[in-house]
């Protein structure tokens, strides 16, 4: 669900990380949304692998548990 939520902060038109990004830095919406592309695709990639691999996110719960 996390991720989900990050994926949705970085992408417009809901993109609040996007207006805030853009409020600080004063670059517009337009190039901040495209200087996002590159994460986007790798927090998508993460999401798939979350999905479809479970025990990548769930080994510390395995790991330490007693």
């Amino acid at each position: 669900m996390v991720v989900n939520l990050a994926i949705g902060f970085i992408t417009p038109p809901v993109g609040v990380n996007l207006f805030v990004g853009s409020g600080i830095s004063g670059i517009s919406m337009k190039a901040l949304s495209i200087a996002v592309i590159p994460f986007f695709f790798v927090t998508v990639l993460a999401l798939l692998l979350i999905v479809f691999i479970p025990d990548l996110s769930l080994w510390i719960g395995h790991y330490f548990s007693i």
